[in-house]
């Protein structure tokens, strides 16, 4: 029987498999509740940014149809990412531009706990709440908010966040995320639409 290592091979690709196969293996997350999984075309989406993200690419983009279920697809690529072990300080930033897909977003994240996922606003910074956690989820108002002569951003080092995921970027202006993208740039960086 072929290992994942030889198809892989059979079709031109190759993976420093030592780095990444703990990702690959890791299992889906199925919620005890509603035992929803993952459907073979997000499964597919997945595999695909895995891969790009194993050959070096810091960035890709997921085009996926309306009520495909985009951001399930993107926790479960966040849930192998942390626990395949190849992001290493372990933190997501998930970037939405409006507070109702952010919303969404954090409770789509439930799989992971509570004390994980963090909203970040200019609150959050104040109060010293924002850099403990795993998920970090804001909207790009949000961020470029001004608080103590910089962005809200920047209250965070650039090497913060491991993977930047920018939701619906296909209709958010592109000057209203892009600082952030540059500032966070050495952190993979994940395009949805």
């Amino acid at each position: 029987m072929p290992t994942p290592g030889d198809v892989l091979r059979l079709l031109g690709r190759s993976i420093v498999w030592e780095d990444w196969r703990p990702v690959f293996q890791t299992p889906w997350y199925i919620d005890q509740v509603t035992r929803k999984k993952v459907r073979p075309y997000q499964e597919m989406a997945i595999f695909e940014v895995l891969y790009a993200f194993s050959q070096g690419k810091k960035r890709a983009l997921v085009l996926m149809a309306t009520g495909t279920g985009k951001t399930f697809t993107i926790f479960q690529l966040a849930w192998k990412l942390l626990n395949g072990g190849v992001l290493p300080k372990g933190r997501v930033l998930f970037l939405t531009d409006r507070n109702s897909l952010k919303g969404q977003a954090y409770r789509a994240f439930a799989g992971f706990s509570k004390d994980d996922r963090v909203v970040i606003d200019s609150d959050a910074v104040k109060n010293q709440n924002h850099t403990v956690g795993k998920i970090f989820f804001a909207n790009y108002q949000n961020l470029d908010e001004e608080l103590d002569g910089k962005k809200v951003f920047e209250h965070f080092p650039p090497d913060f966040f491991d993977l930047v995921v920018i939701d619906e970027c296909h209709r958010s202006g592109f000057g209203d995320w892009f600082g952030v993208l540059e500032y966070f740039s050495s952190a993979f960086q994940l395009g949805l639409t």
